[in-house]
């Protein structure tokens, strides 16, 4: 990637500031990506980390150059992950970093803050564009992911499940499996379209609200309550 005088001082200061977030890349002890850092690290005195790739082929070099150079714009995962981490660094809220980065919203501040609270060394791997190896509680299956969005959904799922009580009654497949005669019991149109939309939302959320369920049966009694006057 190609720095301007002032592009070069930013990135000078940022590592001043924040230290040097992404390594040197070495090819047999040779630079292969990431002079400009390295020529910041010099100048300001400052250790520097190299990743050393070993005897790679020119294949191989290119495609990790190249895709280096991919990551370093501002629209890539990687180049999230690296706003965040410099706010973060500075002591800037959350709330706070979409004004700092615009290739920060915050929805994917809210996403790297909890896979953060997870595992800080996941954001790190994403920042190296690594693929992070995961249990997908959800489909019981080990699966490599390399994105937020990713990452995040499969932690996200993971606790729920943790976070989850198992009914006794299973969840059913539709709405008419149940044994509950929901219209004669309600006996009001209002009433059982109120306990659909809180059955829906339950379900949504992970709560069980079947019809023949303990759960469900109370909140089918609340309802009827409410609406007793309109009969």
């Amino acid at each position: 990637m190609t720095y301007t005088q002032d592009g070069f001082n930013e990135l000078k200061g940022d590592i001043e500031k924040n230290g040097q977030l992404v390594p040197i890349l070495l090819r047999n002890g040779k630079v292969l990506d990431g002079r400009h850092r390295l020529r910041a690290c010099v100048e300001l005195e400052v250790p520097i980390a190299y990743d050393e790739l070993g005897d790679i082929d020119d294949e191989e070099a290119l495609d990790i150059v190249i895709s280096n150079s991919l990551s370093k714009a501002t629209n890539t995962d990687a180049a999230k992950v690296e706003a965040y981490l410099m706010c973060k660094a500075k002591g800037i809220r959350n709330k706070d970093m979409p004004t700092k980065f615009s290739r920060l919203n915050i929805n994917y501040v809210r996403k790297l803050s909890f896979i953060e609270k997870q595992n800080g060394k996941y954001l790190t791997a994403i920042l190296r564009q690594n693929q992070i190896r995961l249990h997908n509680k959800e489909f019981d299956k080990i699966e490599d992911y390399g994105t937020i969005n990713g990452v995040w959904r499969v932690l996200k799922g993971n606790q729920k499940m943790e976070n989850t009580v198992v009914e006794v009654v299973p969840e059913p497949a539709s709405r008419e499996d149940y044994e509950t005669d929901l219209e004669s019991y309600f006996n009001n149109a209002a009433a059982e379209a109120e306990y659909w939309d809180l059955y829906n939302l339950g379900k949504e959320s992970g709560v069980n609200l079947h019809p023949d369920s303990p759960v469900g049966k109370k909140i089918a009694g609340l309802v009827k309550w409410k609406h007793r006057s309109e009969h």
